[in-house]
């Protein structure tokens, strides 16, 4: 689901970014998008903007005292409330309340004052827009106990306020602190039915483009037997037709129970991606949990070998992405670059949807997690993050130089 949030002026604008980046982690699968760019009386909206408005679901409108009559931010709630009946239209109310909407042509909508209270009747509304994809509404309400906090600080910074000024809740609100990592996975792994506690992935770029992954995964049942599970590879820089060439290797899990043996069958197979399941037989049973690994491998020229030939295909880096789609403990990724090949620019980056949205508070809390190191003179980058947000794209990106000779 497509989330358009509309803002004017400094203020909007800080709490905007921080829903941005709030509501993907309470409310997995859905797309927030908010322009980085003001928008003055006698401007006109970009064509981005414009595609963002037409895409959009739900609105949020961040509303201010002094952006209460700002005419964009009336267009562009219009714009969304128009399209079909099912579009909802949020206004959230910064430092006022819903009485001093009444001046306002969005009073007709229901707004939200953005406070506890009135952020958790906005995640639900959301919720419901989700319609078959919507989240049991305990789950989310645990969930929002739990991130709220975080978003509430935002709202503080935004109205100048102290830290002292708010009371916040005694609940551990460092992503990287084991106990909420686990009590966040298992929320999101009850709706899934398991959870994964372990996803790594090794890629190995050949000297001539090619690519062989390893896939390490530790998945563990939660309530009811697991069938097995759904996977999708990306071919990386998209040439034509190459996943005829793709092959998916699999080995027997080692599970607490005994050994289950593991196949894989093919779903869909298209120029750009193929999907396949990795069957358990027997399934897993409740609490079970099971760790094994399989191969991947691609044909020369999924990788670019030198900036030429990355331009040629008119993208700015080569990249390895993982999408998280289950919810999982840890995730983690490394590539080990050929000697033909000398990245440079490595950088951890995270996207939501299939644009390539940034994500900026992840990638801003993932900015020092990429290493280097040297293995038999090859290059090798690793990154892990725990608690990975659902339904979010992971990658490590790069420029690939030859070296000299």
């Amino acid at each position: 689901m497509q989330i358009f949030i509309s803002w004017s002026g400094k203020r909007s604008r800080s709490i905007a970014e921080a829903l941005r980046d709030w509501l993907p982690v309470v409310l997995p699968g859905i797309t927030p998008w908010m322009s980085d760019t003001d928008i003055h009386a006698g401007s006109r909206w970009s064509p981005e903007i414009a595609k963002s408005l037409d895409e959009a679901d739900v609105g949020i409108v961040c509303l201010t005292r002094e952006n209460l009559r700002a005419p964009w931010l009336l267009f562009e709630a219009g714009a969304i409330s128009k399209k079909v009946k099912e579009c909802v239209v949020c206004p959230y109310l910064l430092g006022m309340d819903e009485g001093e909407m009444r001046v306002s042509p969005l009073s007709q909508f229901q707004p939200s004052v953005a406070d506890e209270v009135g952020t958790q009747k906005m995640v639900r509304a959301i919720n419901r827009a989700l319609k078959e994809q919507a989240q049991p509404q305990d789950r989310v309400d645990r969930i929002f106990k739990a991130l709220w906090p975080d978003l509430q600080k935002s709202i503080a910074s935004a109205l100048g306020n102290a830290p002292g000024d708010l009371e916040v809740p005694a609940f551990d609100l460092d992503l990287q602190g084991p106990e909420r990592v686990e009590y966040l996975t298992q929320l999101l792994g009850e709706q899934y039915g398991f959870i994964r506690t372990k996803y790594h992935v090794v890629y190995e770029i050949g000297a001539d483009g090619s690519a062989h992954s390893v896939h390490t995964e530790a998945i563990k049942a939660l309530n009811d037997e697991l069938p097995g599970i759904e996977h999708s590879t990306t071919i990386t820089t998209e040439p034509e037709n190459i996943t005829g060439a793709f092959s998916v290797k699999t080995e027997a899990g080692q599970s607490q129970l005994g050994d289950v043996q593991i196949t894989k069958k093919l779903t869909l197979s298209t120029p750009t991606r193929l999907y396949y399941q990795l069957m358990f037989s027997p399934q897993l049973k409740p609490n079970q949990t099971i760790e094994y690994s399989y191969e991947v491998r691609g044909p020369a020229g999924m990788f670019a070998l030198n900036m030429d030939e990355l331009e040629s295909r008119k993208l700015p880096y080569d990249y390895v992405s993982l999408k998280n789609s289950y919810p999982s403990r840890r995730l983690s990724i490394a590539i080990v670059f050929p000697q033909e090949i000398r990245p440079e620019q490595l950088k951890v980056d995270v996207w939501m949807g299939d644009a390539r949205l940034p994500f900026k508070k992840e990638i801003n809390r993932n900015a020092q997690a990429l290493t280097t190191k040297r293995v038999e003179g090859k290059l090798v980058a690793e990154f892990a993050v725990d608690y990975p947000i659902l339904d979010v794209k992971y990658a490590i990106t790069w420029q690939p130089n030859q070296p000299n000779v």
